[in-house]
């Protein structure tokens, strides 16, 4: 549990309560709570290991709650609640807009589940409601429709865990490996595909217990579900290994081309009508690579054979974890961070970084502890005391700076330009108008002190999207101004989406965690990945930049 799932479980539990219309002083109680939690700014794991004593707005009954959510995910106050709400009322909580007191109109209404909600919304009812209305219901079916389809599928770090965990459940002997669009490393996953090289009759028994479909496709394909993902299993051997992980690896536009090049050089590659392989006229090869040589065409890897990519000139050599060098994007206790400013720089110092910006909130968010402009000189002091004394990185000085409504930054000139650079990011005002979004971004990139642009468009994977503005003007006004855009590397966010990204190879992009933690450093890999889906070359990634480099052209930037 971290710090930001017991905040969720504690607002959710307070929706809860509100919506079974529970004793309001008791939904209160969980909201102080929330609240006392979302404003701590010392160590998480340390707190837990107090067991919250001292949080103020805590009790003893909650904080034994949340320590048993701790240690094992369940936070018993919003199980209990959640046994008493239908689950598809439950579902009506993932529409952006809708809050307890909407949904129990809703539910006393007959509304209770979020297809039910998409019909009723298509068929003009949900404004007949009170509290609705014609606007409102054009917005909340926009929602609805987004909720249902981020239902369909889950974010890539689910997607490798429910593959960690099947693969556990196979003896040595058999090779198991991702396919797909877990291979291809999209950024949400639908089904589960995986390739299995070992005796059938060893991989069928592992697999008895969840009762896979033998033959329902075809013979060399295995089908049942795992950990909430319907898994699609292909039987390889030595022989058929390549083609197997050619054919399951996708994606169908690409595939289909190959088969077009193998037409006309007469050969015969396993037809494509299901996305999976049959087991006739299957082409024998051990190695994935000889079927790009067999049909003479340049071998893309995985991640670069996506429809997206037919046709395009991409990177010879590309991005590599390896060439990440400096990190420009990472939070600390001194806002929302759950570790000190020597502890994460000692941790990317540990991972080989030679240099580490420091971006924490800007006082605008104050839910998020934003500095003071005391605070950032008392930072900066920290940071020249921790630079005097660490060799092998250097530490810059950076903050997060919030984008006001009209388009300025934070605070004022004297204090940017006492930063080493600034990513400037919206974290508030979502809804403003397509015209205004824009004019704020555009303002914001052309500001001198806006360095980078952080996760441009906002959104969360399957729980919000981007907010409305023209992409177009605001990449081309930050390719004016120099401004290097984000590729934020949270696999929440993977903000810029690398389908935009390639469509700018000449805009300049940096990959930054925006590591709230030591352990935020671990999603580096994604965003690397998204890159290199997005064909971002070395010279056009400033985090493979030395921090002299990275420096002097912030300095030119500003003028």
């Amino acid at each position: 549990m971290t710090k930001k799932d017991a905040v969720k479980a504690l607002a959710l539990t307070a929706s809860l309560l509100e919506l079974i219309g529970e004793n309001e002083f008791r939904a209160k109680a969980y909201q102080t709570a929330e609240r006392a939690l979302e404003n701590l700014t010392g160590d998480w794991e340390e707190l837990v290991a107090k067991g919250f004593t001292g949080v103020r707005g805590i009790g003893g009954q909650l904080a034994s709650g949340l320590s048993e959510f701790h240690a094992t995910g369940k936070f018993a106050p919003l199980e209990e609640l959640k046994a008493q709400i239908p689950s598809g009322v439950l579902e009506l909580f993932r529409v952006r807009g809708l809050g307890a007191k909407k949904i129990r109109t809703l539910w006393d209404a007959g509304v209770t589940s979020l297809a039910a909600f998409i019909a009723a919304a298509e068929q003009d009812q949900i404004a007949q409601l009170k509290g609705f209305g014609a606007g409102s219901q054009a917005k909340l079916l926009e929602a609805a429709l987004f909720a249902a389809k981020a239902s369909e599928r889950r974010l890539l770090p689910e997607a490798e865990e429910a593959f960690k965990q099947l693969k556990a459940l196979f003896p040595e002997s058999v090779q198991l490996e991702p396919a797909g669009s877990l291979r291809r490393h999209l950024e949400t996953i639908g089904d589960l595909d995986v390739v299995a090289l070992g005796e059938p009759e060893v991989i069928m028994a592992v697999l008895a217990p969840f009762q896979p479909v033998a033959g329902k496709v075809y013979s060399h394909l295995l089908e049942f579900s795992f950990m909430g993902f319907e898994v699609q299993l292909a039987l390889a051997d030595p022989e058929t290994l390549g083609a197997a992980q050619f054919i399951m690896a996708g994606s169908k536009p690409f595939l289909k081309t190959a088969f077009a090049a193998a037409e006309q050089k007469g050969y015969s590659l396993p037809f494509l009508s299901t996305g999976l392989m049959r087991e006739s006229n299957l082409i024998p090869t051990a190695r994935e690579e000889d079927i790009f040589a067999l049909l003479e065409i340049p071998f893309q890897p995985p991640e670069l054979r996506e429809a997206e990519h037919l046709g395009r000139t991409l990177p010879t050599r590309q991005l590599e974890l390896k060439d990440i060098i400096g990190m420009l994007h990472v939070h600390t206790n001194a806002s929302d961070g759950s570790h000190s400013l020597r502890e994460m720089a000692l941790a990317a110092q540990k991972l080989g970084m030679k240099y580490l910006g420091i971006c924490d909130h800007s006082r605008s968010a104050f839910y998020a502890g934003g500095l003071s402009i005391e605070k950032v000189r008392n930072q900066w002091q920290e940071i020249d005391t921790l630079n005097a004394e660490l060799e092998g990185i250097q530490i810059l000085k950076g903050i997060e700076s919030d984008i006001l409504a009209d388009g300025s930054l934070d605070y004022p000139d004297e204090i940017l330009s006492g930063f080493d650079f600034v990513v400037s990011s919206i974290h508030s005002l979502f809804t403003l108008s397509f015209a205004a979004q824009t004019e704020r971004l555009i303002k914001a990139v052309q500001n001198r002190f806006t360095t980078i642009l952080g996760h441009p468009t906002g959104r969360l994977l399957l729980r919000r999207p981007s907010y409305e503005f023209d992409m177009k003007a605001v990449l081309e006004a930050a390719k004016e101004a120099g401004t290097i855009i984000e590729i934020n590397a949270n696999p929440n966010r993977l903000d810029l989406d690398w389908r935009i990204v390639l469509e700018h190879p000449e805009q300049l992009y940096a990959v930054n965690t925006d590591a709230h933690s030591t352990g935020g450093y671990l999603d580096l890999p994604y965003g690397v990945k998204a890159a290199q889906k997005g064909g971002v070359s070395l010279e056009r990634c400033v985090n493979t930049w030395s921090a002299q480099e990275f420096l002097e052209y912030t300095a030119k930037k500003r003028g």
